[in-house]
């Protein structure tokens, strides 16, 4: 089960926004691979998923005052 944000340490969070970003950069490399337009609207619906994950992240880390560049 996993745990809310606020109950996450500000490195855990820090880590949740790397991984998001790195899931970012694994969807956008998985769309440029795609030919099938199946595989395409998966892709796209992946990179879209990761991206309003970071955003989410990022808007709840600001809104507590959390640097991504202080850990």
């Amino acid at each position: 089960m996993e745990r809310a944000l606020e109950d996450l340490t500000p490195d855990e969070v820090i880590d949740l926004i790397r991984a998001a970003q790195m899931d970012i950069k694994e969807a956008h490399t998985l769309f440029n691979m795609m030919v099938e337009p199946e595989l395409i609207d998966y892709a796209i619906h992946k990179m879209g998923a990761a991206e309003n994950r970071y955003r989410y992240l990022i808007r709840w880390a600001r809104e507590r005052n959390l640097s991504l560049y202080d850990h």
